[in-house]
């Protein structure tokens, strides 16, 4: 089974480089670092080789030609690894060259399937990896040899859902192969007619459509830099009494970068755009690499990108409130009861008594102990929040603003939904208008045609002759008849 990567790189001569200079990474079955090399509209240098530098010339000057030096990405590193099922091991230097010709010829025909003919590429056949695996290494020229650049489109490994229109001229969505996919879709048709072998396909797998490091992580079942950085920011509002605390927090506790800034939510009835807070996080995970991520945001499809709602300085504002009215209110209890039981407590002998003089007879006075509300309002610090008594607090008003803020997120969205719809229509009546225009040219020049056929056809011209013999017929009548006269 053959495996496909595709690299965008910014620099396609150090490509060329790594591709054709040097010595064989790994000498256990060649000493050489390609065992077949080629190129599609690519020429070899004047000793009959294909030099890195001469080739990273030759697509300078394209790039150059079409005016596209400015254009950052200077072409595509794709990589198509087999498996040992594919190509085993060889035997002998005999059976290793004829390995990588029919290597070639795979991937040099199926460059040809998925690219234009005028696009530049170098393919090495190579087989000194670590793992002894015979692959391929393609340096693909980002701009044609016609000055157009290379679909990008085409280059998309997993599937992608585009906008396209059907058989009923309708725009929907239509979800279309991925390199990997179509790559597949070749070799089956193709690998046993070139190497006389059946082909294993590589299993489809719904998870390797995702792209995301973070998602790949929480399939595995480990925890995600974003989970990290929700645990922690959940936390922080335990302990912070306003949201300018909890910024502070995050910074001294966690090392949490927190920028407040403005974002766009739409427009108003009137047309006018309308902003609203945000937060951007710069966060280090427990590996010591760096993130950055928004608190939430919206994509032109209407899917949510960042940590989501619930981190916003709105949201996080309420929930500190919420939490904070939780536990005074559990502290007020606690200290009620405290001073139920204090009261209901008996008076009882402290050091201090002191003897009183009655009519010369000595008497005890008691003193009543009076409740020392300072050591008691320090325990009532330390007790944890009571479920049942949590429970109990009025929790409207943080239920209602999330309500009216997950229906903001709802309209939002609909109204990008919308916005999309009416391009696509608008879209639609442009093309029917462009074809009916074109449509009244066409019959206008063909009417035009027609009529200059009638100015200058056969007939038109034989009229013109029969007419000037009938007026030199005239004429000479005239002139007989005036010499009888």
């Amino acid at each position: 089974m053959a495996i496909v990567k595709s690299i965008a790189t910014n620099n396609i001569t150090n490509l060329d480089k790594y591709i054709l200079d040097g010595e064989a990474h790994n000498k256990a079955l060649t000493n050489a670092r390609n065992l077949y090399v080629s190129a599609h509209n690519l020429r070899k240098d004047y000793g009959g080789f294909y030099n890195s530098m001469y080739i990273a010339s030759q697509n300078y000057a394209v790039r150059k030609q079409a005016d596209k030096l400015h254009k950052k990405t200077q072409g595509y590193h794709l990589i198509m690894s087999f498996s040992d099922t594919d190509f085993p091991l060889p035997k002998n230097d005999q059976e290793l060259n004829r390995q990588a010709k029919q290597a070639f010829k795979l991937v040099n025909d199926w460059m040809k399937q998925e690219f234009p003919d005028d696009s530049q590429y170098l393919i090495g056949i190579q087989r000194d990896g670590k793992g002894k695996k015979l692959h391929a290494h393609v340096a693909l020229n980002s701009v044609r040899l016609n000055g157009r650049v290379i679909d990008t489109n085409q280059l998309s490994i997993n599937h992608k859902i585009t906008l396209g229109r059907t058989h009923n001229k309708v725009r929907e969505k239509i979800k279309s192969k991925g390199l990997a996919e179509r790559t597949q879709d070749y070799m089956a048709d193709n690998f046993k007619k070139v190497t006389g072998r059946d082909y294993q396909r590589v299993p489809f797998n719904q998870s390797d459509l995702i792209k995301s490091n973070e998602k790949q992580i929480s399939l595995r079942g480990s925890k995600s830099w974003k989970d990290e950085l929700k645990d922690e920011l959940v936390e922080l509002t335990s302990k912070s009494t306003s949201l300018d605390d909890f910024v502070a927090n995050a910074k001294s506790v966690y090392g949490i970068d927190i920028t407040k800034h403005r974002a766009s939510v739409g427009v108003d009835d009137n047309g006018k755009k309308k902003y609203r807070e945000a937060f951007t996080y710069v966060f280090k995970d427990s590996t010591g690499q760096s993130h950055k991520t928004r608190d939430f945001r919206y994509t032109k499809k209407g899917a949510v990108r960042g940590l989501g709602t619930d981190y916003t300085p709105q949201s996080l504002q309420h929930i500190i409130e919420f939490q904070n009215q939780q536990q005074k209110q559990v502290q007020s209890e606690k200290l009620d009861e405290i001073n139920n039981i204090l009261d209901s407590t008996p008076n009882v002998i402290n050091n201090n008594t002191k003897e009183v003089d009655n009519n010369g007879k000595k008497q005890i006075q008691f003193k009543p102990r009076e409740p020392e509300l300072k050591s008691n309002v320090k325990r009532v610090k330390q007790v944890k929040i009571d479920k049942s008594s949590a429970e109990e607090v009025d929790t409207s008003e943080y239920d209602k603003h999330t309500a009216e803020l997950q229906q903001r997120n709802q309209q939002e969205a609909d109204r990008r939904n919308a916005e999309i719809s009416r391009k696509l229509q608008d879209d639609e009546r442009k093309r029917k208008k462009h074809k009916r225009l074109q449509r009244s040219n066409n019959q206008e020049a063909q009417r035009h045609h027609q009529g200059r056929e009638l100015l200058t056809g056969p007939d038109f011209a034989s009229f013109n002759r029969t007419a000037d013999d009938l007026e030199q017929s005239n004429k000479a009548k005239q002139h007989d008849d005036g010499y009888q006269r």
